[in-house]
């Protein structure tokens, strides 16, 4: 199969142009056209100017980070702009998202007081499912355009590696069952080509969406057509760092939702057509789903941490221990997030403030059913909470998650569950689409409060993408014996798209999460796995194959390190091993030196991914610990 025209759809690998280029200009010229309104020529110029700067300033990222490559750059993943990662341009379609929100409303203030000099038409529906609709599909298809070529870079490697867990397919860490009945292995394996154009329709098919105004199309139809998309295309990239694992789970709700919705049916694009229901349920319906994982993954945090033993989840350890993983897995092109990162691990009052935060936030989210400021607050809070996580940690739910958050800030109205008329008065085909779109809420709400996902035997039937979000559940600190702790460390960036995302949670001693050594020699990048794996909690056992439970030191690499990684893998290994003491998590002192070494040991590892090395598997146990490495001749 032949790949797409370039001038349609532009693969970072082959285009010599920038596809954001066209789809961003394409983008306002489509929104403000398709709705069929009549703005003013200034501020139609104005955004014109703005969203042409702005695919400028893409084109150039883009041929630096092109050129860095064909200079002889060796790394397989490199930033695909240059240094600037995607989910600081993806604030770009966000915040012209919601400036549009706010033009519209204030459009409306106006009209309502009977300003006679505001001739200016609304831009948004005032029926709170098309509006959403408009923003949503706007912001997404942008920001899901910005990461596309980055995409499109990672699964022609991917499909390619022979890695065992590329012949997978589906939602999830690991590839898992679709809503935990269609089996991984039904869902087509697509070839590079396939999926490109699958990339091309999804771009496209959202577009026809905007444009049912101008030809009276229907939109829910496309909506019908992106929810298999969602389904089938991140299936293909559940291994990939920005569009895959938990970011995309909220994606096929917003589609299912809003092909359901009996107003998106219409083929009149007026507000006032008739037929029009304006029914309220299917964003009550999306805004309860997206509730439903806040809430279920606060709760897994108390729960868990409950059978932990523990009452103390957002006592700042937690934060601490997983600020100290982000540090080694994600600390950023050259290192840069280390410092801020660096800076907290030594503050455990602040690591307290945060984890106390994060979690009030999630257990707080069902006060947005209530409606008016209670929306805005959890679109605010949500939108800070991800970019907070982004900076700090490096995980990125800016491009896939956040833009479905704008249905709080577009429906403030409390949560309308059922028909707008009520059973009785309302048409079959309106009853119909509600069942629909209950029956898709009904499933997501068992799934999050069972906690299906991690109460299942067998991780293929957890339901995903029905979620109950069970992140950072478990209650870890950086010292002591509690819970097995691993650190990784790789060359590339992966606070960046286009990456291996589910490294961080694999290696050589897990059951599900296995990283065979012969998959590690498979890797084009270099990655160490070290950390113990002594553990308190039975419950927890299973995560780890027998032979290396209960181990008081581990490492792994698949090259060979360099005596001075070694020696300072060494010196941080002996201030966290098992035996330490827990409560060193308050020792100032210790904590300094600690971020010191975990500074120098990523500068050493990133200076030993610029130099060949040889390649094969390094596997140590215990004795590491306490031999003079300096006296050690090379293995």
């Amino acid at each position: 199969m032949v790949d797409p025209p370039l001038f349609l759809m532009n693969p970072f690998q082959k285009s010599k142009c920038s596809s954001a280029l066209t789809e961003s200009t394409l983008f306002i010229l489509v929104w403000f056209f398709c709705q069929g309104q009549k703005l003013d020529m200034v501020p139609l110029i104005v955004a014109l100017i703005l969203l042409f700067s702005f695919g400028v300033f893409l084109f150039y990222l883009r041929t630096s980070a092109r050129r860095r490559r064909c200079d002889g750059g060796k790394d397989t993943f490199i930033h695909s702009y240059f240094g600037i990662s995607e989910a600081w341009l993806n604030a770009y379609a966000l915040s012209c998202a919601i400036l549009i929100f706010y033009w519209d409303l204030q459009i409306t203030k106006e009209q309502e007081e009977g300003d006679a000099c505001s001739l200016q038409q609304r831009i948004l529906s005032t029926d709170p499912v098309q509006a959403f609709a408009s923003l949503f599909v706007g912001a997404y298809t942008v920001t899901n355009q910005i990461s596309g070529g980055s995409h499109a870079h990672f699964y022609n490697w991917f499909h390619k590696s022979e890695l065992d867990i590329a012949n997978r397919r589906g939602y999830g860490a690991r590839g898992y069952d679709l809503f935990g009945i269609i089996p991984q292995t039904w869902i087509p394996r697509l070839s590079i080509s396939q999926f490109l154009w699958l990339s091309l329709l999804q771009t496209w098919n959202l577009y026809l969406a905007w444009a049912g105004g101008i030809y009276h199309g229907v939109a829910a139809l496309h909506f019908v057509v992106a929810f298999f998309i969602a389904l089938l295309r991140h299936s293909m990239l559940f291994a990939e760092n920005n569009a895959g694992m938990h970011k995309p789970v909220l994606l096929p709700a917003a589609f299912w939702y809003l092909a359901f919705s009996p107003q998106l049916w219409n083929t009149v694009s007026s507000d006032d057509a008739v037929g029009m229901t304006e029914a309220l349920w299917p964003t009550s319906f999306l805004k309860i789903h997206i509730i439903s994982t806040y809430f279920a993954s606060g709760m897994g945090k108390v729960i868990v941490t409950w059978k932990q033993g523990k009452w103390n989840w957002a006592n700042g350890t937690n934060m601490q221990y997983y600020l100290f993983v982000a540090g080694f897995a994600r600390p950023g092109r050259n290192g840069s997030a280390l410092s801020r990162i660096g800076r907290l691990i030594q503050c455990p009052l602040a690591c307290v403030i945060l984890g106390i935060g994060g979690l009030g936030f999630e257990l707080g989210t069902p006060m947005a059913l209530l409606g008016g400021h209670w929306c805005f607050a959890l679109f605010v809070v949500a939108l800070l909470f991800h970019y907070g996580i982004y900076y700090l940690q490096g995980i990125d739910f800016t491009g896939q998650w956040v833009p479905c958050l704008l249905v709080f800030l577009v429906d403030q109205n409390p949560v309308q569950l059922f028909p707008r008329h009520g059973f009785k008065s309302s048409t079959r085909f309106e009853l119909l689409c509600w069942g629909c779109g209950a029956l898709f809420l009904v499933c997501q709400l068992f799934c999050a409060f069972t906690m299906r996902e991690v109460t299942v035997p067998n991780s293929n039937k957890g339901g995903m993408p029905w979620s109950c979000m069970h992140m950072f559940t478990i209650n870890s600190n950086i010292f002591g014996d509690d819970f097995a702790s691993w650190y990784t460390l790789m060359s590339g960036d992966q606070r960046a798209s286009g990456h291996l995302g589910i490294m961080e949670w694999s290696g050589p001693i897990f059951v599900e999460f296995n990283m065979s050594k012969e998959d590690m020699n498979r890797l084009p990048f270099k990655v160490v796995w070290f950390g113990h794996t002594m553990c308190k909690h039975k419950f927890l056992e299973g995560l780890i194959l027998s032979e290396y439970q209960n181990k008081r030191f581990l490492i792994f690499s698949n090259f060979e390190m360099s005596p001075e990684l070694k020696k300072v893998l060494q010196e941080i290994c002996q201030m966290i091993e098992p035996k330490s003491n827990p409560n060193n998590i308050r020792d100032r002192k210790k904590l300094e030196e600690l971020v010191a070494l975990q500074r120098k040991a990523v500068n050493v590892f990133n200076a030993d991914s610029a130099e060949p090395a040889r390649r094969g598997i390094l596997m140590r146990g215990e004795s590491f610990l306490f031999e003079n490495l300096e006296d050690k001749r090379p293995e």
